[in-house]
């Protein structure tokens, strides 16, 4: 545990962390975090956020070459809905 001073910034405090801290967690600048109040004591926690994927991401392992088109699984068998029909 380290103890560390609060620096003034505005009408807030600021909080330093020590570089320690910093690289165990892999923070870096304009990472969020969230700061909470448990039973008194200040929780100060990385936020991870989903990634957002964009459609091209999503379909850029798409490959059109493995579309087979509609499958023939036969007649009707049983009584499936709308085997009667057939």
């Amino acid at each position: 545990m380290q103890t560390i001073t609060l620096s003034r910034w505005g009408n807030s405090l600021g909080l330093r962390l020590p570089k320690g801290v910093i690289d165990e967690q892999r923070l870096k600048a304009g990472d969020k975090v969230t700061v909470e109040l448990v039973e008194g004591e200040i929780i100060v926690k990385k936020t991870v956020e989903p990634k957002k994927y964009n459609l091209s991401e999503i379909l850029g392992c798409f490959r059109p070459a493995t579309e087979t088109g509609e499958l023939d699984w036969g007649a009707p068998q049983g009584q499936e809905f709308g085997a009667e029909e057939h």
